[in-house]
């Protein structure tokens, strides 16, 4: 498998979001023996190309002021990425922001759903909606990110590793 590079949003370190959705995370990871990964709203994922390219792309979508991201709603699916989720409002910031990187990487057009996961697995369904009903107690939450994380998404997600961060223009 070739390099595999995503573009994540996350909420700021040692924030209030950022240790309680880190917390949440760790802990249904060690619930049902799942990855323990950092919080993030995806971007773009899943971009096979070289990481000069996705770097250059972080870069030129940064420009101008960011939104809030807003989590509204905590939900469940049967794909091991967005096994358990909290939804987030799908503004025209973030929308924007979407569209330009895919169209700067020339990637595909996805049905792109804004998520923050905080289960990846392959646990049972009834397992997933008990963990969804529980994470409704972080909705609402909103946090602003300050940069856009490039992060090398090759294998499986213990070894992701954010590569380069772009803070965006204020």
């Amino acid at each position: 498998m070739g390099d595999e590079y995503s573009l994540w949003l996350q909420p700021p370190s040692g924030s209030v979001p950022h240790e309680r959705l880190s917390s949440r995370i760790r802990d249904y990871a060690d619930q049902y023996d799942t990855p323990v990964f950092p919080p993030h709203v995806t971007v773009v994922g899943g971009v096979g190309t070289d990481r000069e390219t996705i770097e250059k792309v972080a870069g030129s979508i940064t420009s101008g002021e960011t939104a809030a991201i807003r989590l509204v709603k905590a939900s469940w699916s049967v794909t091991r990425h967005q096994c358990v989720f909290l939804l987030v409002d799908p503004s025209s910031w973030l929308i924007s922001l979407h569209e330009k990187a895919r169209t700067y990487l020339d990637h595909p057009s996805n049905f792109y759903v804004p998520h923050l996961s905080l289960v990846y697995g392959d646990i049972g369904h009834a397992e997933r909606e008990s963990c969804a009903e529980k994470a409704s107690d972080l909705v609402p939450m909103s946090f602003k990110p300050s940069e856009i994380r490039v992060v090398d998404t090759s294998g499986r997600a213990s070894t992701w590793k954010t590569v380069t961060t772009t803070t965006f223009d204020q």
